[in-house]
């Protein structure tokens, strides 16, 4: 039979190894949080139900489907997983633009003003003939 004190001890000795497990798990998720491109899994997960909507079109046409749930529900995956896709690569884009921009900024804080001005200018001189050329 088991004492009170050894029912104890191993009680704490449980608790604290539960206690260090929980600590390591939340390590572990806030790495895995930290280490995943959000934009990239939402991109993917659209990608992947556009493609499962084209599948089953195809698939219930080659079958000869003509129920309205064989046109209706690979048109919706088609829509959403499309939607997904364009709202995972539009917001990867930002992020690219919005670190270029700050990568722009830094290296132009590090000219002096003189220098600054004449770099700005011809970088909008050539903008502007691209916008011109693209205009005609």
């Amino acid at each position: 039979m088991v004492t009170r004190e050894e029912f104890e001890s191993a009680r704490e000795d449980l608790l604290a190894r539960r206690e260090a497990l929980m600590h390591r798990a939340e390590e572990l998720r806030e790495q895995f949080a930290d280490s995943v491109d959000s934009d990239a899994v939402t991109m993917a997960t659209g990608l992947a139900l556009f493609s499962g909507g084209v599948a089953w079109a195809v698939t219930a046409r080659a079958r000869g489907g003509r129920r309205l749930g064989a046109f209706v529900l690979p048109t919706l995956l088609i829509l959403v997983g499309a939607v997904l896709a364009g709202r995972g690569a539009s917001s990867r884009r930002g992020t690219h633009i919005a670190e270029t921009e700050q990568r722009v900024r830094d290296e132009l804080s590090g000219l002096d003003p003189l220098a600054r001005i004449r770099v700005l200018r011809d970088m909008a001189g050539e903008q502007l003939a691209f916008l011109r050329h693209t205009a005609n």
